[in-house]
């Protein structure tokens, strides 16, 4: 089913949690797509343009298509609680957040744990999108462009990440951020192993081929879980601050969790993990030039580099460099029992389940040997979608 927009300009009026289109219920063979609209959310009120949810048959379920549209404002014009699909060619200007992805119900955040595997069709793409912030907020702030949480998988390449008028009282521009595991509402207990109503963190992202400029770009990636394959991105043009690749621990807003873990590791937490050939004023960011890479700490053993995430693309066991020159390191995480589980206090069988464990071994190949992107342009978007963009003319952009 299409839903074709002939250009036609719908505008907001109220909070609208549902927004303009609510898809849901679709079955496993279903394709809709919704393209050429614009949606004039008049300011940060209008939650949702386009909110999609609970549609049928979990992580091989329907997919959608949402392309070639203008969103102007709103918290979180598209809103996208389903487990794959693509977000392509459109523009974004002003949002709060632009994407919003979560999987929905648990379910379905554990069924996108079932697999860890890399470079596949099941995910959600967002790619050859223009995000554009250039107004100011009654809130005064706005959020990163690219919000996820509640597992599933993700994939962010080919996009511009444009913040060069942003108003100086906005501060600080967030292209993308992965919440991970952590309180969602469920009465003070972050730890998903604990019940179902936990929210997980994601648990597999690809972030590559993005370009990010800018005033005050302080993270060019920051997630807070999941293995994360994160490469060929650039920050254009000089920032207010060096950014940042910032990985941080599940607990590190200390009030998601009524009790603290003590060791390592934690739930869902960023495992695997391998950045190379991003780029910061011609310099890599590997080589802390310009742009750096940062770990926040844990209580006690912290997120390390060369167990967690590496410096460098996936390696061979007796590889002493990737393809870029960057020194290997070699081993890699693996769970036994539930992906994501740890058995570290609390979950250790007597406060918490447990439901399984991670573990180091520093040996061997790396995790992601032999990784290749999953086919671009994406085979939703056609032949007739595979140019580059243009930026719409004869926009009011407030």
């Amino acid at each position: 089913m299409t839903i074709l927009g002939n250009e036609t300009t719908l505008t907001a009026g109220g909070t609208m949690p549902n927004g303009f289109f609510n898809i849901t219920g679709f079955t496993a063979s279903s394709l809709v797509r919704i393209t050429d609209f614009t949606f004039q959310m008049v300011n940060a009120t209008p939650e949702a343009a386009i909110f999609v949810h609970e549609m049928q048959g979990g992580i091989s379920g329907g997919e959608i298509r949402i392309d070639n549209n203008i969103f102007h404002f709103g918290s979180k014009p598209i809103l996208f609680d389903h487990l794959k699909g693509l977000i392509d060619h459109n523009y974004f200007y002003n949002p709060v957040i632009g994407v919003e992805f979560s999987s929905g119900s648990r379910t379905n955040a554990d069924a996108s744990w079932s697999s860890l595997a890399a470079g596949t069709s099941d995910a959600l793409y967002v790619e050859d999108n223009h995000f554009v912030t250039n107004a100011s907020y009654t809130l005064g702030y706005t959020q990163e462009q690219i919000a996820t949480f509640n597992g599933g998988k993700l994939v962010v390449r080919h996009n511009e990440f444009d913040a060069d008028d942003i108003p100086d009282e906005v501060g600080t521009y967030t292209p993308f951020m992965a919440h991970g595991s952590a309180d969602g509402g469920c009465g003070g207990a972050g730890y998903w192993e604990a019940g179902s109503c936990q929210r997980r963190g994601q648990s597999v992202i690809e972030f590559y081929n993005n370009v990010e400029h800018g005033k005050r770009i302080d993270f060019m990636f920051l997630t807070r879980g999941s293995a994360n394959l994160i490469f060929n991105n650039s920050i254009t043009g000089t920032v207010q601050y060096n950014p940042r690749i910032y990985f941080q621990e599940e607990e590190y807003y200390s009030d998601n969790w009524s009790i603290l873990r003590t060791a390592w590791p934690a739930e869902d937490q960023v495992h695997n993990s391998f950045m190379w050939n991003n780029t910061y004023r011609g310099a890599d960011f590997n080589d802390g030039e310009y742009g750096y890479v940062e770990a926040s700490p844990h209580v006690s053993a912290g997120l390390l580099q060369d167990r967690d995430f590496f410096l460098h693309a996936p390696c061979a066991a007796g590889d002493t460099t990737d393809g870029y020159g960057n020194v290997c390191t070699h081993g890699k995480e693996t769970f036994t029992g539930a992906n994501g589980a740890s058995a570290s206090y609390p979950t250790d069988g007597s406060v918490y389940p447990n439901a399984g464990n991670m573990v180091f071994t520093a040996t061997g190949d790396n995790a992601y040997l032999g990784y290749a992107p999953y086919t671009y342009p994406h085979p939703l978007q056609g032949e007739a979608d595979t140019v580059s963009p243009t930026a719409p003319s004869g926009l009011s952009v407030e």
